[in-house]
């Protein structure tokens, strides 16, 4: 269902990234495209086409999500840090108008936090990351079907998005 766990260094930053299978991602992404309770979002902060977190924590989506993704990842998590982790919150965006965005942000009282790339259409869109040593802004080498996981103190952003592109992720954050 999942692969291992796997550590990558970006600029100063490392990242875990894991990758969930082909059928998973396609099941988590027919979800969300087919989800009736997903909304627009347009406020200061940013322009989402599609996000369900308002509704996004209970219910079908987290329950699709321990079926493909969280059983896994939280079981890898506990093997190689003896750490066991629960769902804190999760929620998904797709960003297919032009000019989606969501600027930077960090994810307060959680002990880590993920996105995890279900349409990925240009590399280009990978949540970019202000590297705490020296104010870069970075982005960590991940594909279609990878998620990353990061320290939810690091400020990311998802950058505007262009013209007959879509970007679909899924967001959680962990807790011990």
């Amino acid at each position: 269902m999942m692969s291992e766990l796997n550590t990558i260094l970006c600029g100063s930053l490392k990242f875990m990234v894991y990758k969930v299978s082909s059928s998973s991602k396609e099941k988590l992404l027919n979800y969300i495209l087919n989800d009736e309770k997903g909304t627009k979002c347009d406020d200061k902060n940013q322009k989402i086409s599609k996000q369900n977190w308002t509704s996004g924590n209970g219910g079908d989506f987290v329950d699709i999500l321990h079926e493909y993704v969280l059983n896994d990842l939280i079981e890898s998590i506990f093997e190689l840090s003896n750490l066991r982790l629960s769902l804190d919150n999760a929620w998904y965006q797709v960003y297919e108008d032009e000019d989606d965005y969501h600027h930077f942000h960090l994810h307060e009282n959680v002990f880590i936090s993920s996105v995890l790339y279900l349409e990925l259409d240009d590399k280009k869109l990978v949540t970019e990351f202000i590297d705490p040593k020296n104010d870069e802004i970075i982005q960590p080498s991940v594909d279609e079907g990878e998620g990353i996981l990061f320290g939810p103190q690091i400020f990311h952003r998802s950058t505007y998005h262009p013209k007959n592109k879509r970007k679909t992720i899924i967001s959680f954050n962990l807790n011990l």
